[in-house]
């Protein structure tokens, strides 16, 4: 990419943002590309309305810049901090900044910058070199997170964390990326489970009927033993945040208010928006595991030929996390990571064997799951619009910075 389109995609991005969205996309193989799709996450965030837990940030922010700045890193320190990661970069965006937009901003920047570098992983061959079928298959991976995490940015900032240290583990074999895994309950303390990763991968190593029997397990525990676990390891941390995790999301109490709230809202659901909700079920319940048993059935010919056995391996260890965790309240937040994984394992597995190696019974499963995955991210993204405040579509940052 020479410096005249750098040059010409920063200015459009400074006259009018929205507008750099295409470019951004079409120059996605290069690396200020791709920077450009973080710096959309930043004016996204910065125009953001408070909704769903963006809500809560921004109380907390202004909450936080009454308190001395002392005091604020004393509680992070003692661990009551719900979210570290939140509570750490309101904290200093609070130092610099008198507003929550700087705030939102950063944490979106995050978000993307996770996100775009996973996609990169996922992606072999530059987009140019792809088909049709192969620009549309990533489009909706592109977009299947593009929008989705707002409501609960914490959650999937840490979960792609962890997305994106497997695909990376993946690409170098760099064991320092297992490690930085440990560090993913700062994010969010619900994905504290994620760290039995690690551990998992390096002693079962690429042996794929260990991690099969992992899943098979995960999907035979009950759920009276899962919330059994997690109450015990919360009356062990009695006054910590992981006991108020646990009575909000996997005690009797907690699982039924938030049931009883799901359900209130499910009523205001059009008809439209349970459509949507129907594929997403379809993906997450059906296509998903087909692809996965598809590929176990044929591993030689797909897996193991094209050097991808040990992505295959992570998939399945993220599986078996998420079927531990469908037995509490927001469970399938977890199967929404776990089908990302699996979604970026079959782009690859499609990108690196269309050629010589594809099998009839995946092309044919890519054939039906691909338009109707392209079809679920599009009907997402359009129902996400009134998350998205006009300014975003309308203006730019320095209008923005002026009036806010």
């Amino acid at each position: 990419m020479d410096k005249q389109s750098k040059a010409y995609l920063l200015l459009l991005y400074l006259i009018w943002p929205f507008s750099t969205i295409y470019l951004a996309i079409r120059f996605f193989d290069y690396k200020f590309g791709r920077r450009m799709v973080i710096l959309l996450y930043g004016f996204l965030g910065f125009t953001a309305l408070s909704f769903g837990d963006l809500d809560r940030y921004e109380r907390e922010f202004y909450l936080k810049k009454t308190v001395s700045f002392s005091s604020a890193i004393e509680t992070l320190v003692s661990l009551q901090e719900n979210k570290f990661y939140n509570s750490v970069v309101s904290i200093f965006s609070g130092v610099f900044f008198e507003t929550h937009h700087y705030y939102f901003a950063i944490i979106f920047m995050i978000y993307g910058f996770f996100l775009v570098n996973t996609l990169d992983v996922f992606k072999p061959i530059k987009l140019t070199k792809l088909n049709n079928f192969g620009l549309i298959f990533f489009l909706g991976l592109f977009i299947y997170f593009l929008i989705r995490p707002i409501p609960n940015l914490a959650f999937y900032t840490g979960g792609l964390f962890v997305v994106y240290n497997l695909a990376n583990y993946y690409k170098t074999r760099a064991k320092k990326y297992l490690f930085f895994i440990f560090f993913v309950p700062l994010f969010h303390i619900g994905l504290t489970i994620f760290v039995i990763l690690p551990i998992m991968l390096l002693v079962f190593k690429n042996r794929v009927w260990l991690y099969v029997l992992f899943v098979i397990f995960s999907l035979g525990i009950g759920k009276s033993n899962v919330v059994g676990v997690l109450g015990n390891l919360a009356e062990s941390n009695s006054g910590t945040v992981l006991e108020s995790k646990y009575k909000a999301y996997a005690s009797e109490k907690g699982q039924e208010s938030l049931e009883k709230r799901y359900a209130e809202n499910g009523e205001k659901y059009n008809g439209k928006l349970k459509l949507l909700l129907d594929i997403q079920q379809a993906i997450w319940y059906f296509f998903v595991p087909l692809g996965m048993l598809i590929l176990f059935l044929q591993r030689k010919q797909l897996l193991i030929a094209s050097e991808i056995l040990p992505l295959y391996n992570m998939a399945l260890a993220c599986w078996g996390v998420s079927n531990l965790m469908l037995n509490i309240s927001q469970g399938e937040r977890f199967l929404a990571l776990f089908s990302f994984v699996a979604i970026g394992l079959f782009f690859i597995v499609y990108v690196k064997t269309r050629i010589t190696l594809m099998s009839r019974a995946f092309n044919l499963f890519l054939t039906i799951f691909v338009p109707t995955l392209f079809v679920y991210a599009l009907m997402a993204l359009i129902a996400s619009h009134f998350m998205i405040s006009p300014e975003f579509f309308e203006s730019n940052l320095i209008v923005e910075i002026i009036t806010k």
